[in-house]
Parts: C-alpha cells; sequence; structure tokens
C-alpha cells in the first residue's frame, strides 16, 4: 500500500515528507499497518485538544483518494513503523514545504567531506 506522510510542527516548525510503501516493512508489521490505515481513513475520530510543540501528521493513501490529518497524540501506536521509516527517509522542508537536500551540502565525496569542506 502506497503511503504519503506529512509531519509538521514541533519545536522547530520543520515539515518532513516521505512517499512510503508498506511492502518496505516485513508481512506482519505491513498487515497491523494497513489494517490501522484503513480504521483511521474509515472511521472519524474525535482530535484532542491541540497541544503546543506536538507533531500533527497528513496521511493520504494516493491509490485510494483518501487523506486525513490526526495529531501526534491521536496517532494509533500500529502507525509507529510509518512514523520511523518517515524519520529515516523523509524530505526536510519549512512552513509546510519541503524539499530535497542541498546537494553542495549534504554529498559527501569518496574521501569522506562533504562539498562544504573543500
Amino acid at each position: 500500500m502506497r503511503v504519503q506522510v506529512t509531519r509538521r510542527g514541533g519545536i522547530a516548525g520543520i515539515s518532513l515528507h516521505a512517499d512510503l510503501a508498506t511492502s518496505d516493512l516485513d508481512a506482519a508489521t505491513a498487515a497491523r499497518v494497513e489494517e490501522a490505515l484503513d480504521r483511521l481513513m474509515d472511521q472519524p475520530h474525535v482530535a484532542s485538544a491541540a497541544q503546543p510543540d506536538r507533531f500533527y501528521y497528513e496521511i493520504t493513501l494516493p491509490d485510494r483518494n483518501r487523506t486525513t490529518s490526526v495529531a501526534e497524540q491521536d496517532l494509533p501506536t500500529e502507525l509507529t513503523p510509518l512514523v520511523e521509516m518517515l524519520s529515516k527517509v523523509g524530505s526536510v522542508g519549512r512552513g509546510g514545504q519541503t524539499s530535497p537536500p542541498d546537494p553542495d551540502t549534504s554529498v559527501n565525496d569518496p574521501d569522506g567531506r562533504s562539498r562544504s569542506e573543500r
């Protein structure tokens, strides 16, 4: 299942976005995540009160044309593997805009130095 996840908020206000696939998880975890996503999309949920400096997630299932937003404190624990994947592979942005990393500061040469260190 394809899943697009955007995390916003937090103390720094930096957004993080990734296009993920549950097929990148082991079969049992993928099944739990997909079931939790189905529940999240199909059942209306009551959002808890806004809490400063917490994250908010926008989750989209592009193949189903479905999107929902959920606060960090309301995110089902079964979706933790998606949050972990987002943290590892997501693109960072500010103010809701995401962008790829700056190649002049993030790419290392074979000697291990970044371009900014040359």
